[in-house]
């Protein structure tokens, strides 16, 4: 337990939070193929524009309107973005390191033959971005956002499956310092426009970690 002397309780900042949404892009025609994206640059379909204005609607009657976009720079990402910022009417910051997992080898291939190929051996062999150096990379960009968006308390961020799972498995593992208390999520599949929200709080320079759920369009 950190004891902070009186003396300087007048000296720190109040106590804060930050709502965090990390979405999952708008369907493209390759998610609905089974298709690996990796880093090409598809553009969501007409399901995943119809998607996008959904969840923008619900995010725009949330009691807390977001504050800001943040978005990978790969066009799903962009394209599910913009939708959702135009109906809240918020600015889109991009940050590559959103993107998805890199698996430039397989873009176009079916998900099915990569996992038919033995991954892990795949990953080393062809120097496919692995599953925990995807887990770092999210972990420091994650980290970081208590410090750079100071003035944020409803931050959306639109990514990829792949960083929305590292996000889980960063809970599931304990990599973040998570509050007392704080709900285990179970690792599971998701699905374009899901949202997993989670919410950071900042209390003299010590910030901690809560996740809430994981949820979806009509869920």
């Amino acid at each position: 337990m950190r004891i902070i002397p009186k003396v300087l309780l007048n000296q720190v900042r109040p106590p804060r939070k930050i709502h965090l949404f990390i979405i999952r892009h708008a369907t493209t025609d390759a998610n609905e193929c089974g298709v690996i994206q990796s880093h090409a640059q598809n553009s969501i379909n007409n399901v995943g524009r119809r998607q996008a204005h959904e969840l923008g609607e619900l995010f725009a009657n949330f009691t807390l309107p977001l504050d800001l976009l943040i978005s990978s720079d790969l066009m799903r990402a962009i394209e599910t973005a913009e939708i959702i910022s135009g109906i809240c009417n918020v600015a889109v910051v991009l940050d590559p390191r959103w993107r998805e997992r890199q698996r430039t080898p397989y873009e176009g291939r079916l998900l099915s033959q990569y996992y038919l190929d033995n991954n892990d051996c795949i990953d080393d062999k062809l120097a496919i971005e692995t599953k925990d150096g995807l887990v770092a990379r999210i972990y420091s960009t994650l980290v970081e956002i208590p410090k750079k968006y100071k003035k944020v308390v409803s931050l959306g961020i639109v990514t990829h499956a792949g960083p929305c799972r590292a996000v889980l498995n960063m809970f599931i593992n304990h990599n973040l310092n998570t509050k007392s208390g704080n709900i285990v999520p179970q690792m599971q599949d998701i699905d374009n426009c899901m949202v997993i929200e989670v919410l950071v709080h900042i209390r003299y320079g010590i910030t901690t970690w809560s996740f809430i759920r994981v949820s979806g369009l009509g869920k």
